[in-house]
């Protein structure tokens, strides 16, 4: 477990969690100005204002998926043999796993360029176009799971 919290530690550094949120109160005082929609750029700040509450939300899952799973791992030192807590403890941690993993992938495609499109080619090599469509549906299938 400590894998997983080591991770997150490693998430909010590269987050810069403490200026995000310093950036959301800076938006936010922004807002409260009654001539906010008429200047330039407001839809930006407003959607900026989203993406920083989507990542610091997605942070606090994160941060209670591993607690949860925390609580569950301490729960199941004291009863080691009951099978329920072994299962809520798989449960918890697998939970955890992924909520980290889709943070960290959010948190890595994140730079400069990467909320822009894509041109995206895929050659299944040998096979004919059989296997170049099953590669093709293959890598569809994989995006649509990883929402991008």
């Amino acid at each position: 477990m400590s894998d997983l919290s080591a991770r997150l530690e490693d998430l909010k550094t590269k987050l810069k969690l403490e200026e995000i949120v310093a950036e959301k109160v800076g938006l936010l005082s922004e807002m409260e100005s009654a001539d906010f929609w008429n200047g330039e750029g407001a839809q930006k700040k407003s959607q900026r204002l989203a993406e920083i509450d989507d990542t610091l939300n997605t942070y606090k899952e994160v941060q209670g998926a591993i607690s949860d799973a925390e609580t569950a791992e301490a729960m199941l030192a004291d009863d080691y043999e009951n099978k329920e807590l072994i299962a809520d403890n798989q449960k918890y941690q697998g939970i955890a796993e992924s909520a980290l993993a889709k943070l960290e992938m959010a948190t890595y495609l994140s730079g400069r360029y990467d909320g822009l499109d894509a041109i995206l080619s895929i050659h299944a090599g040998a096979g004919g176009l059989v296997r170049d469509g099953r590669a093709h549906v293959s890598a569809l299938r994989r995006a649509q799971r990883l929402g991008i």
